[in-house]
């Protein structure tokens, strides 16, 4: 096994090369191998590009992960096999990267902003889906979205956040038509409102 110096060495190494590869986004890439379905959404790339704090602690969160595994990459590294010790400090950050990614990918969505949220619903990907939204204040899509059900404001901040239905429904353990249910009841909110309230108004 190397010493410390050495193993202090490859994991800087290997944090500097892993910080690099989420700033210029090849890291998504390059764990493909190993996790065929990572597929950041356009709002996650975003908030990475745009905070090294944010960069900073999925890349130290995933070197933790390594170093805590009962087996270091040092145990099962073999010179005679070829690659650097570098390289394969690296790979073991790849193997564990996709698993951090998605502790971070929730706990961000945990932090969303439940207002902002409903704006980005209807601002999402140019003109809304349905014409009823785009005709509303943020006044009233704030107002709506303080009185709309918890089940639905939790499927919204996953739409605002770029997922896709069965994406949604997978994370909340729902079926595909239960999460477009809860949409089409926020819609329906939305097109009708008793000012004020966001609740549906009587004929």
């Amino acid at each position: 096994m190397p010493d410390t110096e050495v193993r202090d060495r490859v994991s800087a190494h290997g944090y500097r090369v892993l910080l690099g590869q989420i700033r210029s986004r090849r890291i998504y890439e390059a764990c493909r191998g190993v996790w065929p379905h990572i597929s950041p959404t356009f709002d996650e790339l975003e908030t990475l590009r745009a905070s090294a704090d944010e960069r900073h602690a999925l890349a130290s969160q995933t070197l933790i992960a390594v170093l805590e595994q009962r087996v270091q990459p040092w145990d099962t590294w073999d010179a005679g096999k070829g690659a650097a010790l570098e390289t394969w400090f690296v790979g073991a950050l790849h193997l564990q990267f996709p698993t951090v990614f998605e502790r971070w990918r929730k706990a961000r969505l945990r932090r969303l902003d439940e207002h902002e949220a409903c704006a980005a619903v209807i601002a999402a990907k140019g003109a809304p889906a349905d014409p009823a939204l785009g005709a509303v204040t943020r006044d009233e899509l704030e107002r709506a979205l303080r009185t709309a059900e918890p089940e639905v404001r939790s499927v919204l901040a996953l739409v605002a956040a770029g997922y896709r239905h069965d994406e949604i429904a997978d994370h909340l353990r729902l079926s595909e038509r239960a999460v477009e249910g809860r949409i089409y009841r926020f819609r329906r909110s939305m097109r009708n409102p008793v000012r004020g309230t966001g609740k549906k108004s009587t004929p």
